[in-house]
């Protein structure tokens, strides 16, 4: 489902496992936002940044250092590779974040909430996040992104990643995201 109105988007993805054999099966889901920066700010942290995963325990798919606790409010960009994952701690289970696109006057607010539906009954999911940017050498070598196309965008990914259930016959899983355009 996908909603559109003058200064936001809402996507929804939803599965559901329609089995009529009982067979379960596990699950995560992202939704893989590629934001535009303005005027290849991405490289400029004053610009370009995501704010709002303080507290976030993040894995570098990059460096495989061992999980740590993000401290800081804004989530710095884009001196190279950048893949990271942040999982919500204990309590917080949406997405809420900001996220600067080079421009002076707005930035992207984003948020996200994840469930999963069973009859009449919806739970909420814990929703992580995922910052990407390939920078120079991996963009070059992606057949499929242009090699300075890394310099205008940041891709910010709401996913439901932790939850270790797997899907049952009937159930379903909703991931839902809404992008604002706010002013500074």
């Amino acid at each position: 489902l996908i909603r559109i109105d003058a200064t936001k988007l809402t996507t929804t993805l939803r599965i559901k496992n329609t089995s009529s054999s009982d067979k379960s099966f596990p699950f995560q889901t992202l939704q893989h936002t590629y934001l535009k920066v303005d005027n290849g700010a991405a490289h400029d942290a004053s610009r370009c940044y995501v704010r709002g995963l303080r507290e976030y325990t993040v894995i570098d798919k990059i460096t495989e250092e061992e999980e740590y606790v993000n401290e800081d409010e804004q989530v710095v960009l884009i001196d190279d590779v950048v893949d990271r994952v942040y999982n919500p701690p204990s309590g917080t289970e949406g997405v809420d974040v900001t996220v600067g696109v080079g421009n002076d006057a707005y930035a992207m607010k984003l948020t996200a909430t994840g469930t999963i539906e069973d009859n009449d009954n919806s739970t909420n999911l814990p929703v992580s996040c995922v910052v990407w940017n390939p920078h120079k050498e991996k963009a070059a070598g992606m057949s499929d992104f242009g090699n300075d196309q890394y310099s205008d965008m940041i891709c910010v990914e709401p996913g439901v990643l932790l939850h270790k259930e797997p899907l049952k016959p009937g159930q379903s899983t909703t991931l839902t995201q809404t992008i604002e355009l706010i002013e500074k």
